[in-house]
């Protein structure tokens, strides 16, 4: 939410008189040009160098996207396979149709299985009505049953599109040795479908402290299916909510015992949103959750980053 001139709520503004209306005049021109110019940069990820993971079934490391996100995903499961590859095969499913383009990501991730989540999806339980009409009738649908559909078999380690390694992931390398649930905690209040926390509390149960599903390590058979279908059961609205399935997996990883990666490390935030503000030291973070609001750092730091440090590492060999 913001402000009248286009200032975040809660932030204080200290600039002078003449900064307080150049920043009002150019915030919005300025954010629409860093939202939607082209950014070369989106397509370099076949430079990089291949990296290995298991090529036989085991432990997943999943990347969810869509066709619109296919260089995101390449990005993406490769920053994490080459801190993880040795132990998780990589998965990189498309919501809404599989281009044949999507094959190309073998290029960097030879082992790679390059599937649809649809498929995944409906390896799911049959049996859970309400799952079943959110996992048809809910733009996210597949992607909570996917999820669920999974981890019932193996270890999983979920990761949304834009959602980078840009650091070895210490803490998280530490929680998968422990077998601990875990996920990456929004640095805003939490944000949850208020019906699903409604229907949780009528359960008796909380969900963890603002969880975000964009990164989630899950054991196997950690997560209770029944109990999403219980929670969905309680939605009257016949509108979308688009964290109806954040809100569920709120739940069910805190009813796993998940407990949140450092949030300083694992970075959700909308730190340089406008161009005004700091960004955060991307030297310092071990991963951070590009979401919508800063989207264009994904291509205007995350990538350039992720590529220094590849060339980083090819120059040490």
């Amino acid at each position: 939410m913001m402000a009248a001139g286009f200032f975040p709520v809660g932030i204080p503004v200290t600039a002078s008189p003449f900064q307080h209306y150049f920043r009002r005049f150019t915030t919005r021109v300025v954010r629409w040009w860093e939202q939607n110019r082209p950014y070369p940069v989106r397509k370099k990820w076949s430079s990089l160098p291949p990296v290995r993971s298991l090529a036989t079934p085991g432990p997943t490391l999943l990347v969810l996207t869509t066709p619109p996100m296919l260089d995101e995903s390449a990005w993406c499961a490769w920053s994490w396979a080459r801190y993880l590859g040795n132990s998780f095969r990589v998965v990189v499913a498309s919501d809404g149709g599989l281009p044949s383009r999507f094959q190309e990501i073998k290029s960097i991730l030879p082992d790679a299985e390059i599937t649809q989540a649809a498929a995944i999806a409906q390896a799911g339980d049959p049996g859970h009505i309400h799952l079943a009409a959110f996992l048809s009738g809910h733009p996210l649908g597949r992607k909570l049953a996917a999820i669920l559909a999974l981890q019932k078999s193996q270890d999983l380690l979920f990761f949304d599109s834009d959602v980078l390694a840009l650091a070895p992931p210490v803490s998280l390398l530490a929680m998968i040795a422990r077998r601990q649930p875990c996920f990456n905690q929004e640095s805003q209040p939490a944000a949850y479908d208020w019906e699903i926390v409604e229907a949780g509390r009528q359960l008796g149960l909380s969900p963890c402290d603002r969880l975000n599903s964009g990164l989630l390590y899950i054991p196997k058979n950690s997560l209770d299916a029944g109990l999403a279908d219980r929670l969905l059961a309680g939605r009257s609205s016949p509108a979308i909510s688009w964290f109806t399935e954040q809100t569920v997996l709120a739940f069910l990883m805190h009813a796993a015992g998940a407990q949140p990666l450092p949030p300083e490390r694992y970075v959700v935030s909308n730190d340089r949103m406008f161009w005004w503000q700091e960004d955060i030291d991307y030297a310092a973070v071990d991963a951070r959750h590009f979401t919508g609001m800063t989207r264009h750092l994904l291509y205007m730091r995350g990538y350039p980053h992720l590529r220094g440090s590849a060339a980083s590492r090819l120059l040490k060999k």
